[in-house]
């Protein structure tokens, strides 16, 4: 597993103050934390399963390297010292000291910016296929969460930290009121939430949902085992397996009472 080596600077965007990092194979990555304001591993759970899924499903959208990396002791001496020299922000080195053990690092994109006007309707439909999945509704018009490449027309889709509306959904687990909502849940179009700045059609995976249920399985189960919301494997997995078999954009928005 990665480690790190040397610590750059905070990111200017991130929920969870994002860092660059130089990690010990000697690239570049963006370290998220396992801390959040939603809770600890839930914002890195949600990113595996993003990165994870647009890979197995080929989809072509988020290309750039997600790997698991640990931050151990001397990781977070390395970060502290960072933050003493100002390299690094009070929210990183806050969420850092809560976020030892295993976390998600992302290849750093060199020469790209943030982009507000797509112009590849195929790049589009694959990412709200993967965004309806994951109930995925973060991009907005202040932060659409797609980079370009300023040389050429190659875009990325980034951040899925906040799926499955905002983690609204993990809340309903923890309380105990999900069953209520799993009706709605399984079908419901998340992409008709008014602030999502990408509204169109869905692209077409050829895949029966047998072999989503296969790879929905291999991606959670790859997954660092002490990471909490694995509590709730077996829920995870039924809720996506059946937003798959739906036709997910024929339907109503998700239920109001968990925005």
């Amino acid at each position: 597993m990665l480690t790190i080596k040397e610590v750059l600077n905070s990111t200017a965007f991130g929920g969870t103050a994002p860092v660059y990092i130089i990690a010990s194979d000697n690239n570049c990555y963006i370290l998220k934390f396992r801390m959040s304001d939603e809770g600890l591993d839930i914002q890195n759970f949600n990113e595996f399963i993003g990165y994870q899924l647009s890979e197995k499903l080929n989809l072509d959208i988020s290309p750039q390297k997600m790997k698991v990396i640990e931050l151990n002791d001397t990781g977070l001496d390395l970060l502290e010292e960072a933050f003493r020299a100002t390299r690094i922000t009070f929210e990183s080195i806050r969420y850092a000291r809560q976020s030892l053990g295993p976390n998600i690092c992302i290849e750093r994109l060199e020469k790209v910016e943030k982009s507000y006007k797509v112009k590849n309707e195929t790049f589009l439909s694959k990412m709200r296929l993967v965004d309806n999945i994951l109930m995925n509704r973060d991009r907005y018009k202040e932060n659409p969460n797609i980079l370009k490449n300023l040389n050429k027309e190659r875009y990325y889709c980034i951040d899925y930290g906040l799926s499955f509306l905002e983690c609204r959904v993990y809340e309903k687990i923890v309380d105990n009121t999900i069953d209520r909502h799993l009706l709605g849940l399984y079908s419901c179009d998340a992409l008709k939430y008014r602030m999502y700045l990408y509204k169109g059609s869905m692209y077409k995976a050829k895949l029966e949902v047998k072999c989503f249920e296969d790879t929905i399985i291999e991606i959670i189960d790859s997954m660092p085992k002490i990471w909490e919301p694995l509590k709730y494997r077996d829920i995870i997995i039924d809720l996506l397996i059946g937003r798959f078999a739906q036709k997910l954009d024929n339907n109503d928005e998700c239920p109001v009472e968990l925005y």
